[in-house]
This record gives C-alpha cells, structure tokens and sequence, in this order.
C-alpha cells in the first residue's frame, strides 16, 4: 500500500520547479512560535509550515 507524504516532503509553492515532487531540496527551518514545524525549500527559498494544506487549524486559533 503506499504511504502518504509527510510534511516537508515536497514543496507547496506552485512557481517552484520542485513543486509536488516527492524527495525535493526541502531543509528543516526551525519552528513558529506555537511549535510547528517550519521547513523551507531549497530551490525557491519559499518557507512552509508542516500544516500548510491541512485540515489542521492554525496554532494560534
């Protein structure tokens, strides 16, 4: 079966040339101030945070 992505897999940012690929240039880029993770792609300089695209809410709600 396969398995589902984790968060700092792939970048979400659709301008990226790594855009959704799996194995991408993604780098851990410390944490908010709630706690979540923060990761930030390597080959556009975007920064996301490991809910991005979830249906988790923000931290701070």
């Amino acid at each position: 079966m396969a398995e589902l992505a984790k968060a700092g897999d792939f970048c979400p940012n659709p301008a990226c040339a790594d855009y959704e690929e799996l194995g991408g240039k993604i780098i851990r880029h410390g944490r908010t101030r709630a706690g979540v993770q923060h990761f930030k792609c390597l080959s556009c300089g975007k920064t996301f945070t490991a809910t991005r695209g979830t249906r988790l809410p923000p931290p701070d709600a």
